[in-house]
């Protein structure tokens, strides 16, 4: 590892430091920098990032409606339940996404949020090195572009020559076209020309920071004026001598030019009081810094915060088994190439999984650590019963006899889970109440009985103890005496040792406290945690319904031995299919039966897609789908033929996320057949999210198939394939003299989006001042009398909420929804008792949105 490490910090490419060092950046600090990355992981002492790293991908929040008409074609996606705290559901499909480079071309500041363990700090890690031009993410195998790069080759230079001047005429003449019929040009059209669009987060150096790394209180009582002063010190302090000497200069030149990007990690795992300093501290420093590039993450609740402060929230995509795949192709690398009976038989279990659970369980599975056999009560994976084991077993590898250490580990992930730290203070006066020995004190009593130890203080022995774990990888330390396991899910599966032996009264306190849900769903595995549940169901509902639905996070560890098991899943199974059921809360319904990752939830949703309900029905297909319900491709290929479209589009997305051979057959044969655009354009669209099926099928079809409706559909399919030959040939619909206008109609679409809104990243949501919808039909209102013309734009909103056009409402909430705004809430509880029901609807869906960017609950209707 030492060795690979140095290789790798003599391999930086020269043009790394040149181009930063034109920005009067230390490459001292850049190879402590890199180095730091590279180890930033739970693996870091076996593996560099780097060689790790898949692309991690973004979910944009929704653009606000800009018009009151109805989109001609709208995103087939969104009808997909995008539920962040149950992902589920939605981790199967082709959801539009962004990359590391589309996410730097929008707004300068993002935060990126997550559930624990989705790769929230490994997304940072990426982007650091990806800025640096250090990494690059290798693109899945291309057959269609294989078997091109082979004709190609053998063609003759002036051949090779001769074609790519016939593509750049082509990406011209498509240029040319859209900007008559838009009026503006597009750039990066031209494959061979110099990319003009910019890469903001490659012009500026990276800086890292964990907010648990900064003295709050400190700073406070210091009255520090340069926000940038504790940030420097905290790279001093990590650096090594020389490097601290040298860095100060050229990073405060960095942000003071506006050439840097902060990359800000560990809010959520700061006590209140430290919360609340560490927003000011960064407002501050945004106020006065803010040309400078700014990336945070935190959890997804309670991030309303953040958008106060003009930093736009992108949530981090779940794993699709396509990139689950290429990460155990990387994990399993020393094991050798992976077979695809072997490789299916891993994806399987990896199931659901977040990224932090696919490592744990690769290192599980190449571990030869077998010191506790797994539960008799597995599911069909094989998971229930053992997942505790991952994490024991990454124990086991760093701690020789974690079984003796267990009892002072409890003590420390106590500490963590209740106050987000563990500190010598805290933990000395737990050792005061009652002692816990560990290897290290039974080694002092045998170098004491020979006189060769001294007596040594409480705080001094807990000191010694914290340092040995942090040299043994368990524990890492963010300033002088402030410690914290190295990922949450250890602190979680050592405090479930724990609630082995918790009282009833305990249980149901850690039950009702958020921090503690992954500790008690590894308890779920060990010992029953009824008076969990219990606790859980007895509380208030809240709008969203979080109450009952998190518990299905632990569902997915108890299994079938647990006797809540039954009567949870009915409780389930009858909100999901509940006749008067809002439909925001029957989609976190189904995502939460799914995440339960229960046999049970098969059984719910076969029944709900047999219910005369289309909602349900809808739902119910969506979340078959990313159950991959084999058995559910025949009545799915049956709802194709639905008289409600919603429902077929619906079947179509899920025959796809099944994605067996039978189900893609199926799935084709309804953009072959089918009369509806929506279920063409939905198994294209999915088609694409398979490199190795769906690229040659869309490759070859554009080529051979006459049907209008088909082609129009291909070339949506297309418009989600990054690669040359796609971008060519749509080109070549757009600039096409000869294509049908349907067709090259819906080419334009997908060109706009990929050179305009695509190229724009993220885009911050304006105040009710500046939307132009609203704007609009407020100066109607205005001319008319109906409003006064000095009326801000949230008196405006709250009117159009009352309009008697169900279009004119709808918006107004739906602009609500996304806006989160809190001056809004009594007027969007009024529309639950909205006469539409699609009004009905996006009056929840906002009260849910306002509910988790604030993180409070608010009162379920009655």
């Amino acid at each position: 590892m030492l060795n690979t490490l140095k290789n790798r910090m003599q391999g930086i490419p020269t043009t790394v430091n040149q181009r930063f060092a034109a920005r009067h950046i230390d490459h001292r600090y850049l190879t402590e920098f890199i180095r730091f990355c590279e180890q930033n992981h739970l693996f870091g002492d076996k593996a560099l990032l780097s060689h790790l790293a898949v692309e991690p991908r973004f979910i944009a929040p929704e653009p606000l409606p800009e018009t009151l008409d109805e989109e001609v074609d709208p995103d087939i996606f969104d009808m997909v339940p995008n539920d962040p705290r149950y992902p589920s559901l939605h981790a199967a499909y082709n959801i539009p996404t962004l990359g590391i480079a589309e996410l730097s071309h929008g707004v300068p500041h993002i935060a990126i949020l997550g559930n624990p363990g989705s790769g929230r700090t490994f997304a940072l890690m990426c982007i650091a090195l990806w800025s640096l031009g250090l990494l690059e993410f290798k693109p899945p195998y291309d057959k269609v572009k294989a078997e091109i790069d082979k004709f190609e080759a053998k063609l003759t230079p002036e051949e090779r020559a001769k074609r790519i001047k016939h593509r750049i005429r082509i990406a011209q003449l498509a240029q040319e076209r859209m900007s008559e019929s838009d009026g503006k040009s597009f750039v990066g059209t031209d494959e061979d020309a110099e990319p003009e669009i910019p890469q903001p987060y490659r012009e500026r150096v990276p800086i890292y920071c964990h907010l648990a790394e900064f003295d709050f209180q400190s700073m406070t009582k210091q009255q520090t004026i340069d926000p940038a002063e504790p940030l420097i010190g905290l790279w001093q302090n990590r650096s090594s001598y020389l490097t601290a000497k040298t860095l100060p200069r050229s990073l405060y030149r960095a942000i003071s030019d506006g050439n840097a990007t902060l990359l800000i990690d560990g809010y959520e795992d700061l006590p209140a009081e430290d919360q609340s300093a560490a927003r000011d501290w960064l407002e501050e420093f945004i106020r006065t810094y803010p040309r400078n590039y700014v990336i945070i993450t935190g959890p997804v609740s309670g991030y309303h915060w953040l958008q106060e402060l003009d930093i736009a929230p992108v949530f981090i995509r779940p794993w699709h088994q396509t990139t689950t795949s290429g990460a155990l192709e990387s994990l399993f690398e020393g094991k050798g190439e992976l077979e695809d009976v072997e490789r299916d038989a891993l994806l399987q279990q990896c199931r659901f999984l977040s990224p932090i659970d696919v490592a744990l369980f690769a290192n599980y599975s190449l571990s030869e650590t077998e010191d506790i056999e797994p539960n008799e009560e597995s599911d069909e994976d094989g998971r229930n019963g053992y997942q505790h084991l991952w994490p024991r077993t990454y124990l086991s590898q760093r701690l020789d006899d974690l079984g003796a250490w267990l009892p002072f580990l409890q003590s420390m992930a106590e500490v963590e889970l209740d106050n987000g730290q563990i500190t010598i203070r805290a933990m000395a006066e737990k050792e005061n109440r009652q002692r816990n020995w560990t290897p290290l004190d039974v080694l002092d009593e045998e170098n004491s009985a020979k006189g060769d130890s001294q007596a040594t203080s409480p705080r001094r022995r807990i000191a010694r103890i914290l340092s040995f774990l942090m040299k043994s990888g368990i524990l890492i330390q963010h300033r002088a005496q402030r410690f914290q396991f190295k990922h949450h899910v250890l602190a979680s599966y050592i405090a479930s040792e724990g609630l082995k032996y918790a009282d009833p009264e305990e249980l149901a306190q850690k039950a009702l406290d958020g921090r503690w849900e992954r500790a008690i769903g590894y308890a779920a595995e060990l010992v029953p945690i009824d008076v969990a549940v219990q606790a859980k169901l007895a509380q208030p509902q809240d709008i969203a319904m979080d109450t009952i639905l998190g518990i299905s996070n632990w569902l997915s560890y108890a299994g079938k031995s647990a006797t809540w098991r039954s009567h949870y899943l009915r409780l389930l199974g009858n909100m999901l299919v509940a006749p008067n059921q809002y439909s925001p809360i029957r989609q976190r319904v189904a995502a939460a039966i799914v995440s339960s990752r229960d046999d049970g939830a098969i059984v719910i949703l076969r029944a709900a897609v047999q219910n005369p309900n289309p909602d349900v029905r809808r739902i119910a297909c969506l979340g078959l789908g990313a159950i991959r319900d084999i058995a559910a491709v025949q009545p799915l290929r049956k709802l194709l033929q639905n008289p409600d479209e919603a429902v077929k589009i619906a079947a179509t997305l899920s025959l796809g996320a099944i994605a067996t051979d039978e189900s893609l057959v199926a799935m084709v044969e309804a953009m072959q057949q089918s009369n509806s655009r929506g279920v063409r354009r939905a198994a294209a669209e999915m088609l694409a999210l398979y490199p190795e099926v769906g690229y040659e099928t869309l490759y070859d079809a554009i080529n051979e198939v006459k049907d209008i409706l088909m082609r129009r559909a291909i070339i949506f399919g297309l418009g989600r394939i990054r690669t040359n030959w796609a971008l060519i040939t749509i080109n070549e619909v757009v600039s096409s003299g000869s294509e049908e206008y349907y067709v090259r109609l819906a080419a334009m679409e997908v060109f706009r989006k990929i050179y305009e809104k695509e190229s724009q990243g993220v885009l911050g949501y304006p105040d009710t001042n500046s939307i132009p919808w609203l704007l609009s039909w407020g100066g109607q209102q205005v001319r008319s009398g109906t409003i006064d013309e000095d009326a801000t734009g949230d008196a405006m909103l709250h009117f159009a909420m009352n309009s008697r056009n169900d279009d004119v409402r709808y918006m107004a909430l739906l602009t609500a929804s996304q806006l989160e705004l809190p001056q809004s809430l009594r007027h969007v509880y009024q529309k639950l008792s909205d006469p539409s029901d699609r009004v009905r609807d996006i009056a929840y869906r906002a009260l849910i949105n306002l509910q988790r960017g604030f993180a409070k609950s608010l009162p379920a209707p009655a």
